[in-house]
């Protein structure tokens, strides 16, 4: 069964796909250790004091982020910035580099999970939804 989120229309439906996930739930926030879909494979997640890697299809990334816990890069197994998220303060996430439209990577601002689709953000110490109106400047 796949819980689509209310307000999407049925054009985008068709995106969504299951996903299984492994959790940690021995810490304060439950943190996401694997993920698994037909589609997208596996993906694990290693923590120190904030997640750490990324690692899906054979390649680990490392996270970089900004003083408010945002990340701002993935890097390659090289220290190579692969993909970077600027925030706008408008709400807007702008994603750029060399594997920007490949890595699937749903954490992002605030190192909160982001639904792709929708906009929305999971905010796990609140365990909600939500989701802020983005207007373009």
């Amino acid at each position: 069964m796949i819980f689509i989120p209310f307000g999407v229309n049925e054009n985008d439906q068709n995106r969504y796909e299951l996903t299984q996930y492994i959790n940690d739930v021995t810490t304060q926030n439950t943190q996401v250790l694997m993920e698994y879909s037909n589609e997208s494979g596996i993906t694990a997640y290693s923590y120190g004091n904030e997640r750490l890697t990324y690692e899906t299809n054979g390649e680990s990334y490392k996270y970089n982020y900004d003083g408010r816990g945002s990340v701002t890069n993935l890097l390659d197994n090289t220290g190579a910035s692969v993909v970077e998220y600027n925030y706008q303060p408008s709400g807007e996430t702008e994603i750029l580099g060399a594997k920007a439209n490949e890595l699937e990577n749903t954490y992002q601002f605030n190192a909160e999970s982001t639904d792709a689709i929708t906009g929305l953000q999971y905010l796990i110490k609140t365990k909600t939804w939500r989701g802020y109106e983005r207007k373009k400047q």
